[in-house]
């Protein structure tokens, strides 16, 4: 039986924020044609899953309701469906918190990108693309050993690592489409290609929440995948963005993501 198509599968994973997943996909309506969205519920309470459910009916989008095992869980299983229901373009996993300013409807708007990190711009006006310009074995050192061993100092150097190229990538390449390595988390597309090669699973379900995006990088580019910076693209992520220093290290989730991600990428 031949599958429904559509240019482009938005999976969508909530916990919680219903307000924000409205706004969400009424900019989704107004800035993107020919598309599916699949809402995935991660199950907080009887109360937000009624209300997820009934946005999605009224919008007309698909609904998964799972439990909460972490970001890479959620998604893989919206991504799971997409395949199995759907031909497409492109998958879309997209944050609740965005709102999609501009979005290119032109066929082949994203040249041969297999993964496409679009312009993010934070409620504080921070840049989020690229996250990481390059593979930068020495900043993972630095956040992996001040992450194991709760050094703050190495841990800092290598959040300035990448942030110094990525400051270096904005003043040279503001506007332009390049390749780079690595695609913030809260949107991020997925060619046919990419998710095939990406395959069983794209995300690490070890991985509770944070540094998805070092696995997906270093994946991407083990399978010889092109992820590629498209400012055509603009996206307003609802979050302010800043890293306080006196957060650092604090979170216990993203020290053990980072020690994971390291000893299970890195150190192959």
């Amino acid at each position: 039986m031949k599958k429904e198509y559509f240019d482009y599968i938005f999976v969508i994973l909530v916990y919680k924020k219903v307000e924000d997943l409205r706004v969400c996909l009424q900019s989704i309506k107004q800035q993107v044609n020919h598309y599916k969205v699949i809402i995935v519920n991660a199950f907080y309470d009887q109360t937000s899953l009624e209300a997820i459910r009934s946005i999605a009916q009224k919008e007309q989008c698909n609904f998964l309701n799972v439990e909460n095992k972490g970001y890479g869980y959620g998604n893989n299983r919206g991504i799971e469906k997409a395949v199995t229901d759907y031909d497409f373009r492109y998958v879309i996993v997209s944050n609740p918190d965005i709102i999609i300013r501009r979005f290119p409807q032109k066929s082949g708007a994203f040249g041969d990108a297999d993964i496409v990190a679009p312009c993010i711009i934070t409620r504080n006006g921070k840049h989020q693309n690229p996250i990481l310009v390059r593979d930068h074995s020495l900043a993972d050192v630095l956040l992996y050993e001040g992450y194991k061993h709760k050094l703050k100092l190495l841990a800092l150097l290598g959040i300035a690592c990448n942030k110094l190229l990525r400051e270096v990538f904005w003043l040279l390449n503001k506007n332009k489409t390049k390749r780079v390595y690595g695609a913030h988390g809260c949107f991020v597309m997925f060619s046919k290609k990419a998710i095939k090669r990406l395959s069983p699973t794209p995300y690490d379900e070890n991985m509770f929440l944070f540094h998805e995006e070092f696995v997906i990088a270093h994946k991407a580019k083990a399978k010889g995948l092109r992820t590629v910076y498209c400012p055509q693209i603009r996206i307003a992520h609802q979050e302010d963005g800043s890293i306080k220093l006196s957060d650092i290290l604090v979170d216990e989730q993203e020290k053990k993501s980072m020690v994971y991600y390291y000893e299970h990428y890195r150190r192959k």
